[in-house]
């Protein structure tokens, strides 16, 4: 909801931004570009999305972690560097989000958090229904990627924004 409130409001998106889809149907408003760099880079580290804490530690310094910084500092320059006010909404991305910080640092660009942080249930209804996860799994990833996101929000300008208030004054 609030990537799409960002863009409304005319922030770029990225490349090519997801739809619709099975759960939600509005859209999820994701950088589909971001989201398949992400993707590569949990693969190229034996792992996915949904399992919780098996991020190694030095991922970043292993060919994956390594190829997902150059790619991210390639994809800041050619493409988020042209536009004046941009966002960028992938839910994997803040386990990355040290990759980006230092390439959007060498590539010039000041970047500032915007954390929606949404109830854990919630996520774990929302999962279950897209996927099929069982709650307390959802519940950990959750936990993992929250955390992850707060973490990185500490260390940068930054808002926190509540989903469930988002949603209220939506028209």
């Amino acid at each position: 909801a609030l990537a799409r409130v960002l863009g409304l409001g005319g922030a770029d998106l990225g490349r090519e931004v997801s739809g619709a889809s099975t759960g939600n149907d509005t859209g999820h408003w994701e950088d589909a570009h971001v989201l398949d760099l992400h993707e590569r880079a949990l693969s190229g580290l034996g792992t996915a999305w949904d399992e919780a804490l098996v991020l190694p530690a030095d991922w970043a310094s292993r060919p994956a972690g390594r190829a997902l910084r150059a790619a991210a500092l390639d994809y800041l320059r050619t493409d988020r560097a042209r536009h004046p006010l941009w966002a960028m909404k992938e839910p994997r991305q803040c386990l990355f989000a040290e990759a980006w910080r230092e390439a959007a640092a060498e590539a010039g660009l000041p970047v500032s958090v915007v954390l929606v942080l949404r109830s854990p249930a919630e996520v774990a209804a929302s999962l279950a229904a897209r996927d099929g996860m069982a709650a307390a799994r959802a519940h950990l990833l959750w936990l993992e990627y929250t955390l992850a996101a707060l973490e990185t929000a500490a260390r940068l300008p930054h808002v926190l924004v509540d989903y469930a208030s988002l949603l209220q004054d939506w028209p």
